[in-house]
């Protein structure tokens, strides 16, 4: 029997589990790599979106007050303000009544819904960045012409027949969230409106909103950044634990395959011992015989020649004795042929 072999074998096989242990944590560092990244990049891709919701949601949110206001504006005919340097009458308004000189002598002028609009725009820009435009495909006045992103807005909601349309846009040499809205011709309109041709629920054009987009930028990068680190520290979290993690499996499996080397080598030892014990008592067993078989002879031939029965019952019981020795040195030396696998069994 060969014991090196299965040893080498059983050697190559734990290099093969090791070998696939270091496989296994490889591919799972990979995907827990490729599963960071990817949560990144929804996260961020999905803050991106936010950023533009936002800006769009405050676009609205500053149109739906130009209504707010252009409406009760309107309701109430216009307001007379008083004539200043920064505030001459509109020129644009045909209406009677448009300058009113009051009892105490104060010139006013009368601004209507469109001119208020316009006036809040200018002071919406100055204060915190947010441009507004009342414009139309036909306007009265030049400064409400469309500029090339509002035109294309008009007309591709006249077109699909949509009330607002919005995307982002270098405006001004910056990044904004443009915004437009319709303008529907309402009761109070047709003062000033009626006599340009607009009728009840017609579109006279669209209000828009530009919303700059570096201030938030600003503070999504900050988001992201916050993403980008958390996801840093937890993808790092997740290789120590993956390396720990094999670490302590490869321990186990070097504990492991100690055990069974030092099995093996109690083993080869144990039976190293017993063919040694086998050989020993074979060749006791043989030394032995040899003498027996010639005692035995002895007492055979001493058996026949002696003259009276007791003596010969004497040597007779001596025979017996010898040949009982005789068949356990034989038993015992079957045995350690049988544990040395030298014994033929029939």
């Amino acid at each position: 029997m060969i014991f090196g072999r299965p040893s080498q074998d059983q050697h190559l096989s734990d290099a093969a589990q090791a070998a696939q242990l270091r496989r296994y944590a490889l591919a799972l560092a990979l995907l827990w790599t490729v599963a960071a990244v990817l949560s990144a990049t929804m996260l961020v891709a999905h803050e991106y979106e936010h950023l533009e919701a936002t800006a769009a949601t405050i676009a609205r949110t500053s149109y739906m007050k130009d209504v707010a206001y252009r409406r009760w504006n309107a309701l109430h005919g216009g307001v007379y303000v008083p004539v200043t340097p920064d505030l001459r009458p509109n020129e644009y308004l045909a209406v009677p009544e448009r300058d009113v000189t009051t009892t105490t002598g104060r010139a006013l002028t009368l601004v209507n819904p469109a001119f208020m609009t316009r006036l809040v725009h200018e002071q919406q820009a100055a204060i915190y960045g947010l441009q507004g435009h009342i414009t139309s495909l036909n306007p009265v006045r030049p400064g409400n012409a469309p500029d090339e992103w509002e035109r294309g807005a008009l007309l591709h909601m006249k077109g699909a027949g949509t009330q607002e349309y919005r995307g982002l846009a270098m405006f001004k040499g910056e990044e904004y969230l443009r915004y437009m809205h319709v303008m529907l011709t309402e009761e109070p309109c047709l003062k000033c409106h009626a006599k340009d041709g607009y009728t009840l629920g017609s579109v006279r054009g669209g209000i828009s909103v530009s919303v700059p987009m570096a201030p938030l930028r600003v503070d999504s990068r900050h988001v992201t950044a916050s993403i980008g680190w958390s996801h840093l520290a937890m993808w790092l979290l997740g290789q120590g634990l993956i390396f720990a993690g094999w670490r302590a499996l490869s321990r186990q499996f070097q504990v492991r395959d100690a055990l069974l080397a030092q099995a093996r080598s109690d083993k080869q030892a144990a039976e190293g011992a017993t063919r040694a014990k086998g050989e020993f008592l074979a060749n006791m067993s043989h030394e032995i015989r040899t003498p027996l078989n010639g005692v035995l002879g002895m007492l055979s031939l001493l058996k026949e020649d002696l003259p009276r029965q007791q003596q010969k019952s004497f040597a007779e019981l001596g025979h017996a004795a010898g040949r009982r020795l005789l068949s356990l040195l034989n038993d015992v030396l079957d045995f350690s042929r049988l544990e040395a696998g030298r014994m033929p069994l029939k």
